[in-house]
Parts: structure tokens; sequence; C-alpha cells
């Protein structure tokens, strides 16, 4: 199997795991089984992980965009024009890296409002399974 088609069964793998989602918030959690429901969790969990760690790397492209304004300003009263150029191409370069990187946040996790909704209707079943399995030991 080459890396082409090993690409297109993860990426399938990925699309098939947001429709799930999809799935499970038009429909609702209680026509899954628990097992269904520790995996969606698990691959919930996950994509809340990356979705935090892309967000911070974007933030941070897109805090440091002013401050190659600054720099280049500061290299070119310092004379240091090559300096001040490529610091001044940095600004929107940075910045147009942070656009782009919040543009594949949405387009790819929904948002963090999305995954957390989904989190908490799955935590809300499996909870409600626990409470009715303590009842009916009782």
């Amino acid at each position: 199997m080459d890396n082409g088609s090993i690409d297109k069964v993860l990426d399938e793998i990925e699309r098939k795991a947001g429709m799930e989602f999809e799935f499970l918030l038009s429909t609702g959690a209680e026509f899954y089984s628990t097992a269904e429901l520790l995996e969606l969790r698990g691959r919930c969990k996950e994509q809340q992980l990356i979705f935090a760690q892309l967000h911070r790397v974007n933030l941070l492209l897109g805090a440091s965009s002013p401050v190659w304004v600054a720099v280049g300003f500061v290299c070119g009263m310092l004379g240091w024009q090559t300096a001040a150029t490529i610091s001044l191409f940095l600004f929107p370069f940075m910045f147009l890296l942070f656009v782009g990187g919040s543009l594949f946040l949405h387009v790819r996790f929904k948002g963090k409002a999305y995954l957390q909704e989904v989190g908490r209707i799955i935590e809300c079943e499996l909870a409600w399974r626990q409470d009715e399995l303590a009842r009916k030991k009782m």
C-alpha cells in the first residue's frame, strides 16, 4: 500500500469520525451503545487536545504579527535596513498565517464550542447510564 492510499484511508476515517459527531448531535446519544460512547468520548477528547494545541500555535502566530512591525521600526531607526525590511515583511506573512490557521481550525474542528458540546452530550449520557445502573443494583 503506497502513502497516497494510506493518506486517503486516514482522511476517510477522520471524515467518518466527524460525521459520527454530527449524527450524535442530530439524533442524541441514547442510540449508541456504551462501548461506542466510550470510543466517541476518547475521539472527542483527542480532537479537543489537537484543537487546543493548534489553537495555541495559531494565537502565537497572530500575536507575533504586530511585534514584527515594532521590530521593523526599531531596526529601521538603528539603520539596519535589511533587517527592517525582513521584519516588516514578516508582519503580513504572520497575519495571513493566523487568518489561514483560523479558517483551518474552523473548517477542520468546527470550533471549540462544537467539540465541547459533543463531549458534554456524551458525558451526560454516560453519567445517566451509570446512575441507572446504580439504581437497578439497589
